[in-house]
């Protein structure tokens, strides 16, 4: 299991657009909770995926829309 959490930056400061790409981010399986948040970045993401394939196609998807103007990736460890 692959999970980690994206920040997002957006271009723009307009709320409507935020909101639009947090619907954007809910919709996508691999998206397990996804806010608005206050301060550097405009938006957090929880992703997960089963394979590392799926881990860098979700991430490559969701650092290209066009709403995003830059990004930070935390992956998480995980032990069993």
């Amino acid at each position: 299991m692959y999970k980690a959490y994206i920040f997002l930056k957006l271009d723009s400061t307009d709320p409507e657009i935020g909101e639009k790409l947090l619907e954007k981010l809910r919709k996508r399986k691999e998206v397990k909770e996804a806010y608005m948040v206050y301060g550097i970045y405009d938006l957090i993401a929880k992703i997960e995926v089963e394979t590392p394939e799926r881990f860098r196609d979700t991430l490559k998807k969701i650092r290209n829309y066009n709403e995003v103007n830059r990004n930070f990736l935390l992956n998480l460890i995980i032990r069993d």
